[in-house]
C-alpha cells in the first residue's frame, strides 16, 4: 500500500501542536520589548504603557539600552528616580494545574551609595517568594549584568492568576532588575503521553518515508 503523506501530516499536526502549546508561555511581553525605545524613567503607578503589565508600586524605570538586557533590548529596574517599583500581570490558568514561573534577576550596578543587595518579592497564586541579587559580590556591570535565572512552581486555584514583582528595598534609585519572565504549564500525564506518541509517530513516519510505502 502506498503511503499517504498528506493524510499522515494532517493526523499528526494536532498532536504536535497540542504538545507545543503545553510549553508555551502565558505571559504577554515577558521580556518587556514593547513599547521599546526610548528609555523611560519614573514610570508612574497605574501605568499600562509597558504592554501586558500594570505598574502597581512606583515609580520604576523602563530600561532600553542603558545596560545589557537578558532577552532583547529592554528590562525593568524596580527602583525609580527614586522609587519602589512593582508590576503585575493577570493571565489564564486551569484550576488544579501546575505551572512553572521563570525569570532573570540582576541589579542596577550604579549604586549611588545605596545597598548592593537588591531584593524583590514574587507573588503568584498565594505563593510569596523573596529573591535577591548582590551587585557587589556578583561584580556585574552595565555591559555584563550577570543575569541569574530563577524558577518557582505553583498550583493554579482559579481560571485567572496574577503574578507580581515588587521591590522590597524601599525607595531607591538603583533597584533589582528583572527580565525574561515566563509562565508555562507543567506537562501532566496526558501531555507527556502526547509527547511520547508524537515522537514515536514521527520516528515511524521517517522509517516509512525512507522505504516509500507501508508494509
Amino acid at each position: 500500500m502506498r503511503y499517504n503523506l498528506s493524510k499522515a501530516l494532517f493526523i499528526g499536526i494536532p498532536v504536535l501542536l497540542w504538545v507545543q502549546n503545553a510549553h508555551a508561555s502565558l505571559i504577554i511581553n515577558g521580556s518587556f520589548e514593547i513599547p521599546g525605545p526610548p528609555q523611560r524613567f519614573n514610570v508612574p503607578i497605574g501605568s499600562t504603557d509597558i504592554a501586558g503589565w500594570e505598574v502597581i508600586n512606583g515609580p520604576l524605570d523602563y530600561v532600553v539600552g542603558g545596560w545589557q538586557a537578558s532577552s532583547g533590548i529592554a528590562s525593568i529596574d524596580l527602583g525609580g528616580d527614586p522609587g519602589a517599583g512593582g508590576i503585575r500581570q493577570t493571565f489564564s490558568t486551569v484550576p488544579g494545574a501546575i505551572y512553572n514561573v521563570s525569570f532573570d534577576l540582576s541589579g542596577n550596578p550604579d549604586l549611588f551609595g545605596e545597598p548592593s543587595l537588591k531584593t524583590v518579592l514574587l507573588e503568584v497564586a498565594g505563593v510569596s517568594q523573596a529573591f535577591s541579587f548582590d551587585t557587589a559580590s556578583e561584580g556585574n556591570t552595565f555591559l555584563d549584568m550577570k543575569w541569574y535565572p530563577y524558577t518557582l512552581q505553583f498550583a493554579a486555584s482559579s481560571p485567572t492568576t496574577t503574578i507580581s514583582f515588587i521591590n522590597t528595598m524601599g525607595t531607591v534609585y538603583t533597584g533589582p532588575a528583572i527580565d525574561n519572565v515566563s509562565v508555562s504549564e507543567v506537562p501532566g500525564p496526558l501531555t507527556a503521553l502526547g509527547t511520547i506518541a508524537a515522537f514515536g509517530w514521527s520516528r515511524r513516519l521517517r522509517q516509512r518515508i525512507s522505504i516509500g510505502r507501508i508494509k
